[in-house]
């Protein structure tokens, strides 16, 4: 089994505390560290939470949440080993070609040890603040994974589709990793059989790992990882 740490963006987050969590990360084994998002939060959250019984998710206002891909390019600067991952990157909140540029770009300057992880997102109040429909975001997630692997390929990329549109456009870096840079979907719900989904894998965000799913255009669970594992790891360097 592989351990990363989850939520080391939000918990880490000063470029001292970067650079112990990576010393001690590095020289105990782990095998990653993973990101998360919210480019903003409402005072008050309306949205029920999936994560806990009671739909309540507390301090989520008073919580330091860097962007994850400038952290990650900070941790690439510094790290020599460990895999650079989202938990999750709020894939229909962005769109598909910076999200392409982006990961390839710290994919080549990491040396291939990029993970991006993304999901369809919960909170409605940030999503419908940036002009996002709450009910597009699972269908331009799916249309975004396909632009994002179309951008990757070896050839000029066109996208027709319901949200996004060009035709015959290049975007370089392409990513080290051979095949692009690894996909998983993080999440709550069980996969749906889906377009574009059976070269992605599904992250669960909590509990047990879930059973692999089986069946035509079904997304095999298996990024080797422990669903929300978090090591106890000093915040500060040793004196």
């Amino acid at each position: 089994m592989k351990i990363g740490l989850m939520f080391a963006s939000s918990a880490y987050t000063t470029a001292e505390e970067c650079a112990a969590v990576v010393e001690v990360a590095e020289e105990v084994g782990l095998e990653s560290l993973w990101a998360v998002e919210h480019v903003f939060v409402p005072k008050e959250v309306t949205t029920p939470y999936p994560y806990t019984e009671d739909g309540q998710i507390a301090g989520i206002g008073d919580a330091v949440l860097c962007d994850p891909v400038v952290w990650l390019s900070f941790v690439a600067g510094i790290s020599r080993t460990l895999k650079l991952a989202t938990g999750i990157l709020i894939l229909p909140q962005r769109h598909p070609a910076y999200v392409a540029k982006e990961w390839a770009t710290l994919d080549r300057l990491s040396g291939g040890r990029a993970i991006l992880g993304v999901g369809i997102g919960w909170l409605r109040e940030e999503m419908e603040a940036l002009g996002i429909p709450f009910s597009e975001r699972a269908p331009r997630t799916d249309e975004s994974i396909l632009a994002i692997r179309s951008l990757w390929g070896d050839e000029p990329s066109s996208v027709d589709g319901r949200f996004h549109h060009w035709d015959e456009m290049i975007s370089n870096p392409r990513p080290a990793q051979s095949g692009g840079v690894p996909i998983v979907v993080g999440g709550h719900a069980r996969p749906r059989p889906r377009p574009g989904r059976d070269h992605v894998r599904c992250l669960p965000t909590h509990g047990r790992p879930a059973a692999p799913a089986r069946g035509p255009g079904r997304v095999p669970c298996g990024h080797p990882l422990a669903p929300g594992v978090q090591a106890a790891v000093p915040p500060r360097a040793r004196g």
